[in-house]
């Protein structure tokens, strides 16, 4: 049988997320929870979705290159575009950032972190945010594994919010084989310092599975599929990462 090109691969697990969600409308994210692993070399990584806006559903498209400068310092560079329903295609934001894993780069840990500064400008909303992420991750027995982040963003410009936005993710995952991985993932938003986090239905939390696998040409691909536990989230939110690592060398 022959292999399925990255495009056809891309197109399978697309339309295996969309079914995974199984409704009309759905909300779009292209976050993940993070781990803290510096990994060596290279990192290319192409994000699709869709985001509901007031004016209709918009396809986003986020690329990433990332690079490790040494073993526990990484770099990386997104830029994000938006496919708006007048078909026009609008630059959404640009993000650079650095992480620094200070726990766990020996072979045998069971616990690594490390902390993100990234800072973003927000072509749509005018606005720069600077954040500042804690990640971790416990390798647990039998193929189980928990990552855990907590994020702080501050919203510089005139739109920009007072004070500081809290949340933080969590990942709970197991390994079905040698090349699969099923986790249950869990994102919170509790609001902004400024003006009060407000009950829990004011605030955004969504729930869900997530599905990773390898493809063809080295290719890794995730997909996701999330239902809102909150009033002011989102009820449904997809999600699908494809990417490729490279060695350092050239």
């Amino acid at each position: 049988m022959p292999l399925l090109s990255p495009f056809s691969a891309l197109r399978s697990a697309f339309i295996t997320a969309i079914t995974l969600c199984g409704v009309e409308a759905w909300a779009q994210s292209t976050s993940s929870v993070s781990g803290p692993v510096v990994d060596p070399g290279w990192d290319a990584e192409y994000r699709l979705g869709v985001t509901d806006r007031t004016a209709g559903d918009s396809l986003t498209h986020r690329f990433g290159l990332a690079r490790s400068v040494s073993s526990d310092v990484r770099l990386r560079g997104l830029v994000a575009f938006e496919d708006a329903p007048t078909g026009d295609l609008e630059l959404s934001y640009i993000e650079a950032d650095i992480l620094w894993q200070f726990a766990g780069r020996e072979a045998d840990s069971r616990y690594q972190s490390a902390v993100r500064l990234d800072v973003r400008r927000d072509e749509l909303d005018d606005l720069t945010v600077i954040g500042l992420n804690w990640l971790n991750q416990w390798h647990l027995s039998e193929g189980w594994r928990l990552r855990l982040m907590g994020l702080v963003d501050a919203e510089l410009g005139e739109g920009g919010a007072d004070g500081a936005i809290l949340a933080n993710r969590v990942s709970l995952s197991r390994k079905l084989n040698a090349d699969l991985r099923l986790g249950l993932d869990m994102y919170n938003s509790w609001g902004n310092t400024g003006d009060g986090f407000g009950t829990f239905d004011e605030q955004g939390h969504v729930a869900g599975v997530t599905l990773a696998g390898p493809a063809p040409l080295d290719l890794e691909w995730t997909v996701g599929a999330l239902a809102g536990l909150s009033d002011a989230a989102p009820d449904h939110v997809l999600q699908f990462r494809l990417s490729r690592s490279f060695d350092a060398a050239p």
